[in-house]
């Protein structure tokens, strides 16, 4: 039997690579007991609209871009159809900015370049590249997303950041007469303003007692370190209660108060088991915005309850699903005969 060969229409090979850029795809579910958390993508809505733009499902695997001063230069083999999303971070092609939310078409020997985020607080600190089609890469146990927590803990792409030297490849690249469709304008802006976090409250909520939840809640939060696994969170020490904890099973959006007092939001690589008293959980819909967070960004909280935050989650995916069918009525009607 003839073996068949992988015949890729365009690829993208990384010239700059700083810290902070992986492939990510929907995530990778039900090896917690292994101790892999899902990971996946830290703002799943830009994740999203970046792959839908182009056609792709929500899910398909694409690159995350993080940082103020990213640096990132790839370039493309083959022309590509590709789509920008979530914060601004300087990208250019060819020198000339290369806008957000829209497809784009990439000729072939283009390079597309980022500068990275502007020292404005709050302005976002994660963008995603979608190629058409989706990056392909091998999967390992049913994903492509790099995990990052553990090094060595899964081969390749899948447990690293990118390099340079580093080559990616699309299997469709769409057609350069595709390009310019831009994701519809009233589900542009999942970050509106200065929105707060909102959270529920966790199993060990009472430790905080009335005056914690007060303070948790008042307090405009400063960010003193994020990655991947958390955000840690600087202001006034929260009083916590009773004693140490038997280690249990934790979620991404948790919230941790360790002894110190200075909550721990969980992210996408998030360890799987923890002891720390967990006294919330950030809701779903607020994962995007959670996500966009770089050290010194401030950020504050609002308690919603269990209904409102499964209603929350049900709605945005609705958007998503509302914008896809738009984005695909327009590509029908732009291909019909004239």
């Amino acid at each position: 039997m003839k073996q068949q060969t992988s015949i890729y229409h365009s690829t993208f090979t990384i010239y700059h690579s700083p810290p902070g850029v992986s492939v990510q795809d929907g995530g990778r579910r039900g090896y917690a007991s292994l101790g892999l958390p899902q990971s996946g993508p830290l703002d799943p809505y830009a994740h999203a609209a970046a792959n839908l733009l182009l056609g792709n499902v929500a899910g398909a695997a694409a690159l995350e871009v993080v940082g103020l001063g990213s640096g990132l230069e790839l370039q493309c083999a083959g022309g590509c159809l590709v789509a920008i999303a979530g914060a601004d971070l300087g990208a250019t092609v060819g020198g000339s900015h290369a806008p957000l939310w829209h497809r784009l078409w990439l000729r072939d020997g283009e390079t597309l370049r980022f500068s990275g985020r502007s020292n404005i607080q709050g302005n976002g600190g994660v963008a995603y590249v979608a190629v058409a089609g989706g990056l392909h890469l091998p999967r390992y146990l049913g994903s492509s997303s790099a995990y990052l927590g553990a090094a060595g803990a899964l081969p390749g792409l899948a447990g690293r950041y990118l390099q340079a030297g580093d080559t990616l490849a699309a299997v469709e690249c769409g057609r350069a007469e595709q390009a310019g469709r831009r994701w519809p304008l009233d589900v542009c802006n999942p970050y509106p303003g200065d929105l707060p976090l909102e959270l529920i409250w966790g199993p060990h909520a009472d430790r905080l007692g009335r005056l914690g939840k007060t303070t948790l809640l008042a307090q405009r939060w400063k960010v003193a370190e994020s990655n991947r696994m958390g955000t840690r969170l600087n202001g006034p020490p929260l009083p916590v209660s009773g004693g140490e904890l038997v280690s249990l099973a934790v979620v991404r959006g948790a919230v941790q108060l360790p002894p110190a007092g200075l909550p721990i939001l969980l992210g996408p690589d998030h360890q799987t088991t923890g002891g720390y008293p967990i006294v919330a959980v950030v809701t779903q819909a607020s994962w995007a915005r959670l996500g966009q967070l770089l050290p010194g960004d401030e950020v504050r909280f609002r308690s919603t309850t269990l209904a409102q935050a499964q209603q929350q989650a049900v709605q945005m995916r609705a958007r998503l699903a509302d914008a896809a069918r738009r984005l695909a009525q327009r590509a029908a009607v732009s291909y019909l005969p004239v």
